[in-house]
């Protein structure tokens, strides 16, 4: 078994685990918080470096092969559809689609990605895409080099809360394994902080970052309550907490048809060397160990991302491996001259062959700059269902006064994909304050700059409801601007093309 050290160095603090991992399995040496000023930056990496030196010495933590947590906070994420190509130009496809959203230079950003599967047929395939800054990237390097550490990986600490989830799910009555075939939702507190993420079939397809306030549950709810309306087929009725927080923990209970469950990253285990506070915040980190240990390597590396491979040898490798083969026959004597002629004139021709097919295949990629230009027109229509809902959902005031009962969202067809309203809502609800109410709300629709709402109509509601609320509203039409690079939310999750969400 080998030895690691896992670090999630926050605003406010910097959470090392030392542990030995292998054979799929972890063991915990122990774990260690300290309080800080300021989160990794290039300008003071070195300073930062010589600094975790020190508390490293003092916690008697000897070096060891680093992993490194980066929070949702300092990472984009996007949901990424791209036409079925070959396993060698994968990167390269993802890699462009993932780059031309981006506001920011190609060469500024380190890009990687984790495969999902089949995108529901038509020859495409999605990916969860991981983008980092490289001058982020590039403080790491320096405080692991400075504190005299070797940096091996870089990972969001959503995967660690999946890979930990997934680890410690069913094995205590606390923390129950959830439903095969079932989604699954993991939160991460903090002092300051708090990591939510969803899980399909043992992947992550969700991560938001949420303050730590007093509204901490009230935001849970609505993350849960949009990934239903988008993924009904995979259902949610877990929910696990990794924290201390009681309070949290009763508010959430509340909640219709979800159980929450206690999630301790530390597995229950208590002893010298761990702490007896904050345990949720380590979940990331201790998450990414469990990851280390398993078979299969870490799904995300921002230190090693996914590259464009050849499917064919470089003429330099082949150079190298000829000039080799030439000088072990030369040592052998000058009786085998002929042979080592013999196969350094195999070795040109192959040489020329090879050459040959590289000029065909440089030929057959001069057809992917159409395809991927059209691949480009394709997606220029698209809408973030995701955050169009969240951002819909921001707009409604009182619930008392105005409730949702239909939300329908649609694209419209292809010829107007690049028309400055590519999609429309349609909204119906119920009122128990006429026509004020819902011009306040129609206002804070169109205040928003990317709704065009084009009319309003009432009914009297003829419902069980209807005392309550005498009357039904529609907006037949609201017209949504396509998202642009600079409102867009980093994390997207799909959407399908028709989307309903019933009150009941």
């Amino acid at each position: 078994m080998a030895r690691f050290l896992a670090l999630d160095w926050d605003q406010k603090y910097v959470r090392v685990v030392e542990a030995t991992v292998g054979g799929g399995s972890v063991r915990i040496q122990r774990a260690a918080v300290w309080p800080v000023e300021q989160a990794p930056a290039a300008s003071v990496a070195e300073e930062q470096g010589r600094w975790l030196k020190e508390r490293l010495k003092e916690a008697g933590i000897a070096a060891a092969p680093l992993i490194v947590a980066l929070g949702r906070d300092r990472v984009i994420l996007k949901d990424i559809r791209y036409p079925e190509v070959a396993e060698t130009e994968e990167p390269a496809v993802i890699r462009f689609q993932a780059a031309r959203e981006l506001t920011d230079a190609p060469e500024e950003l380190i890009i990687d990605y984790c495969p999902m599967g089949d995108a529901g047929g038509n020859g495409q395939k999605r990916a969860l895409v991981v983008i980092g800054r490289r001058d982020l990237i590039g403080a790491y390097h320096t405080i692991a080099k400075t504190a005299g550490l070797k940096l091996t990986a870089i990972t969001p600490r959503s995967f660690g809360l999946v890979a930990c989830l997934n680890r410690l799910a069913g094995t205590s009555v606390l923390t129950p394994a959830y439903a095969a075939g079932d989604a699954a939702a993991v939160v991460s507190l903090s002092e300051t902080w708090a990591e939510f993420c969803i899980i399909q079939q043992e992947k992550l397809v969700y991560s938001r970052f949420l303050p730590a306030s007093d509204t901490l549950a009230g935001e849970i709810r609505r993350n849960l309550l949009v990934y239903a309306g988008q993924a009904p087929q995979h259902p949610l009725r877990s929910v696990y907490v990794a924290g201390d927080q009681a309070e949290l923990m009763a508010q959430l209970q509340t909640t219709p048809s979800i159980a929450f469950h206690r999630l301790d990253p530390f597995g229950g285990e208590e002893r010298p060397g761990l702490p007896n506070q904050g345990r949720g915040a380590f979940a990331g980190v201790i998450g990414l160990l469990h990851a280390q240990a398993g078979k299969a390597a870490l799904s995300v590396n921002l230190i090693q991302p996914h590259q464009y491979q050849s499917s064919k040898a470089t003429p330099k490798r082949r150079l190298a491996f000829a000039g080799a083969l030439a000088a072990a026959l030369f040592l052998s004597g000058i009786g085998i001259c002929s042979m080592i002629l013999s196969r350094a004139n195999a070795e040109v021709e192959e040489q020329a062959d090879a050459n040959a097919e590289l000029d065909s295949q440089l030929t057959r990629l001069d057809g992917d700059e159409k395809r991927i230009k059209e691949l480009a027109e394709w997606e220029n229509g698209n809408i973030v269902w995701v955050d169009e809902l969240v951002e819909v959902t921001n707009r409604f005031g009182d619930t008392k006064t105005t409730q949702v009962t239909h939300l329908n969202a649609d694209h419209f067809d292809n010829k107007n994909a690049k028309a400055k309203f590519p999609a429309k809502l349609v909204i119906k609800g119920l009122t128990k304050d006429g026509n004020r109410a819902i011009d306040d709300l129609m206002a804070r629709l169109v205040g928003n700059g990317r709704y065009h709402v084009e009319s309003k109509t009432f009914v009297p509601n003829d419902g069980p409801d209807k005392v309550e609320f005498p009357q039904q509203f529609t907006f037949p039409e609201i017209d949504v601007e396509k998202t642009s690079e600079k409102k867009a939310v980093p994390s997207k999750t799909s959407a399908s093309s028709d989307t309903k969400i019933n009150r009941n």
